[in-house]
């Protein structure tokens, strides 16, 4: 029995050891906000993980750029750029995928106002066009509460956490960034403004040019196109 303690220790120890200095790591970069904007995603996989953590740091660094390089706060960062300076933290949470990204203040709007700020536009989803006024969607009462409790969290970043945490129970079917998704029409859409805040949600287009129901305002003829360039994340929900 000693031995097999033994050895299930000898097994583990560096497993535990690892994810120690990985929380300690996190931690410390939470700590210091002074010098580092930070993001994190648990998904499925540990590149999923990665890039959806990776978007969201890239909305975190757009919103310093914009506080502290004003020049530039009609540009965006590229999530390209943000991948050459970005570093990251990778944990198992059950059976997911947590990764943890983080970036230097200085690397994002050095002290010379040079730096990732400068560069161009990103463009933002692939958005329909020539939409017209639409009768709406009613949901079924589980859905309603889906888009309310993501239209009733504070920030951008942590409904993505959500729309993370739905689908691991089975609420949310799919979600992901923009570049992601294969069916915008279909898609319900997480929109978010230039504080980090969520603006509202959009319903599918399903008539594909009647228009979309905006959650947050209570209207019928959303247009997915007055929300270019802004953060966006499409979502599908669950069928029962």
């Amino acid at each position: 029995m000693k031995r097999t303690i033994l050895l299930l220790l000898v097994l583990f120890l560096p497993l535990y050891a690892t994810f120690g200095q990985g929380t300690k790591k996190i931690n410390a970069i939470k700590r210091n906000t002074r010098d580092y904007v930070y993001a994190e995603a648990t998904m499925d996989t540990p590149e999923a993980a990665y890039k959806a953590a990776k978007e969201l740091l890239l909305v975190q660094a757009r919103e310093y750029a914009k506080e502290h390089a004003p020049k530039y706060q009609k540009e965006y960062l590229s999530i390209k750029k943000i991948s050459d300076i970005c570093e990251s933290v990778q944990m198992p949470r059950g059976n997911m995928y947590k990764v943890f990204v983080y970036a230097k203040k200085t690397d994002i709007v050095p002290t010379d106002g040079g730096g990732l700020a400068a560069e161009g536009p990103v463009p933002g989803p692939v958005l329909d066009s020539g939409q017209a006024p639409g009768a709406g969607q009613a949901l079924e009462p589980w859905q309603q509460k889906v888009i309310d409790e993501l239209l009733a969290v504070d920030t951008f970043s942590a409904a993505w956490e959500s729309l993370a945490r739905m689908k691991a129970v089975g609420r949310v079917k799919k979600y992901g960034p923009h570049a992601a998704c294969s069916d915008v029409n279909a898609a319900f859409w997480l929109i978010g403004d230039a504080d980090g805040k969520v603006l509202t949600v959009l319903g599918p287009d399903m008539a594909a040019g009647n228009g979309r129901t905006d959650f947050r305002k209570g209207i019928a003829n959303a247009d997915l196109s007055a929300y270019s360039g802004a953060p966006a994340v499409w979502f599908t929900l669950s069928k029962r």
